[in-house]
């Protein structure tokens, strides 16, 4: 890139010609901040409560493959 690229002079660093007036940190205020804070908490509960059901409803598959001796899940081969 060095060798072939055509240098633009006026150009040449185009972040340090982006004035930085606002810190990222003061960019969300304490209250937001905290409101995405459970925000978070709460989707990771909910993601934790949905892989215990699908952890349950595998299991539960499973059981009932064992005891009834039948399949229930699909085969991944292709016919």
């Amino acid at each position: 890139m060095r060798i072939f690229a055509v240098e633009d002079k006026k150009c040449s660093n185009p972040m340090a010609q982006i004035p930085v007036s606002v810190s990222l940190e003061n960019t969300y205020r304490d209250c937001d901040r905290n409101e995405l804070l459970q925000r978070i908490q709460s989707l990771e509960q909910s993601l934790h409560q949905a892989e215990m059901a699908r952890d349950a409803y595998d299991e539960m598959i499973r059981l009932a493959e064992q005891y009834y001796n039948i399949p229930i899940r699909k085969k991944s081969a292709a016919k």
